[in-house]
């Protein structure tokens, strides 16, 4: 997951840089949860501020329902 994450956001879209997505991994793997919603939630949040972090942890978590 976190290679096809690192490809659609740092190579293709140009979201976060190669080091966003290294200091990524490292915080979402300490964090409780899975790393994808952790990911998801930061990259909103470089985006997009708050409001950012919140459209893309709910467009993580929602298909799953």
């Amino acid at each position: 997951m976190l290679s096809v994450i690192s490809d659609n956001c740092v190579e293709k879209k140009k979201w976060i840089t190669a080091e966003d997505m290294m200091n990524i991994t490292v915080i979402a793997e300490s964090t409780p949860g899975p790393i994808a919603i952790n990911c998801a939630t930061f990259v909103g949040y470089k985006k997009a501020g708050l409001i950012g972090s919140l459209v893309a942890t709910i467009g993580m978590v929602l298909p799953s329902f």
